[in-house]
């Protein structure tokens, strides 16, 4: 999904195939990268952001249904919505995901526009 932080329409993402051939199949543990285009022709602030003045212009998500997938039941949906921050007991593996923070981390929804 992307939504507008603005007055800008929001983009309709479009998933691109690229090598995958549908149905796909994982077994656990395993993962898969989907990779969609987004056409954006508006920026809500044209100006680069900074951390002092975070003037971003869309939030960017993305989240799995199991049961839509394979019919199965998902017994975790922690790891089932994007971006989300990585986790935070010892003994989780998942780093989180979406864009990269400021300080490395991954967990930011945001990006920004800059016309030049």
């Amino acid at each position: 999904m992307v939504q507008s932080l603005g007055s800008c329409p929001a983009p309709t993402p479009v998933l691109s195939p690229g090598r995958l051939a549908f149905p796909v199949v994982l077994g656990p543990g395993k993962k898969l990268t989907a990779t969609y285009d987004v056409a954006i022709d508006c920026a809500n602030d044209p100006d680069k952001s900074t951390r002092a003045d975070p003037g971003q212009d869309y939030a960017l998500s993305a989240a799995v249904d199991r049961l839509a997938l394979d019919g199965q039941v998902d017994a975790d949906h922690a790891d089932d919505v994007c971006p989300r921050a990585p986790a935070t007991t010892p003994a989780a593996r998942d780093k989180g995901c979406g864009l990269r923070n400021p300080d490395g981390s991954f967990g930011a929804p945001l990006i920004d526009v800059v016309v030049r």
